[in-house]
């Protein structure tokens, strides 16, 4: 979730058909919410590069269980519950507070941004139809705003 952006539902329904390892994307076609598949929230699918270390994890997870990604011994979807479980519980074993499976999502749009990403890519990688929705997302720091300001600097603005 956090390398991705993706919803919690996405993720549920995130099929290996629609994972590339050798093009290094996921495609976004579908959310699974409370038994029923359907369009992601958007009602559009959308497609997420796959940066290097969430690659590595990604064929580090490979099953032959079924065909989603992240699925019980049977093979059957997670339910949403036991995503948030293991989304608190690997919070707990970094130290952190205690999180929602949505705080993720605002931590992605944020990393990307204090890494330099423009609003129009995070718009497009979170499938957000408009840009003031994506602002909801972004929580900068006053050290953002600095290193912003220093950017005019570097420039010799």
């Amino acid at each position: 979730l956090l390398r991705t952006g993706a919803r919690r539902g996405e993720a549920v329904g995130l099929r290996w058909d629609d994972v590339d390892l050798a093009a290094r994307t996921i495609q976004i076609r579908r959310t699974h919410y409370r038994g029923h598949e359907g369009p992601p929230k958007s009602g559009k699918p959308r497609t997420i590069p796959i940066a290097a270390d969430l690659l590595a994890a990604l064929q580090g997870h490979h099953h032959l269980r079924g065909v989603y990604v992240f699925c019980r011994d049977d093979g059957r979807p997670l339910a949403a519950r036991q995503v948030l479980q293991a989304v608190r519980a690997a919070a707990a074993a970094a130290g952190l507070r205690k999180i929602g499976c949505h705080t993720l999502r605002h931590s992605f749009a944020t990393h990307l941004c204090q890494a330099g990403a423009d609003l129009r890519s995070v718009q497009a990688l979170l499938g957000h139809g408009s840009l003031l929705v994506t602002e909801k997302y972004l929580h900068l720091t006053s050290k953002n705003l600095q290193s912003s300001i220093n950017l005019l600097v570097s420039a010799g603005k």
